[in-house]
């Protein structure tokens, strides 16, 4: 198994174990061409949760420089689809019908943010489940709150 689907469906069983453990039904789409990944039963309603793994990144150098902490790393989700359409790499951005909420994960620590389609700027969202870096009067990173595990 490629390392990229075998990272993919790791992430996917991952945020799948967080909705069991709080008592939620959980379904995953036969057909594996959705614009999401799990369908979560949550007593009140179906909810279409999309999955991304969080991918380490360098933080900026300006950043380390005005901060330290070199050694502190962001992870990036894209909140893109990718397909291959006679032999070229086509990427579209989700829409706000394609499903309900982002569940992002980063497999290292077992991060796991659960954020609301619209939420979701039309950009990558940044992460930082090993600590941000930050100034004193910086304020917490965004995505922060939505951390669950």
């Amino acid at each position: 198994m490629p390392d990229r689907v075998r990272r993919g469906v790791s992430s996917e069983l991952s945020a799948a174990s967080y909705f069991v453990e709080r008592g939620c039904v959980v379904s995953m789409p036969v057909s594996g061409r959705g614009r999401y990944d799990l369908i979560v039963d949550d007593g009140d309603g179906l909810r279409r949760v999309q999955v991304k793994t969080a991918y380490a990144t360098a933080l900026p150098a300006e950043h380390i420089a005005a901060y330290g902490d070199a050694d502190r790393l962001r992870y990036t989700v894209h909140c893109i689809v990718s397909g291959d359409i006679a032999g070229r790499g086509i990427e579209t951005r989700y829409n706000s019908g394609d499903f309900d909420l982002l569940a992002a994960v980063e497999l290292d620590s077992r991060a796991l943010y659960v954020i609301p389609i619209g939420l979701l700027p039309p950009r990558p969202i940044y992460l930082y489940p090993k600590g941000h870096y930050r100034s004193p009067q910086s304020p917490e990173p965004r995505w922060e709150r939505y951390r669950v595990r």
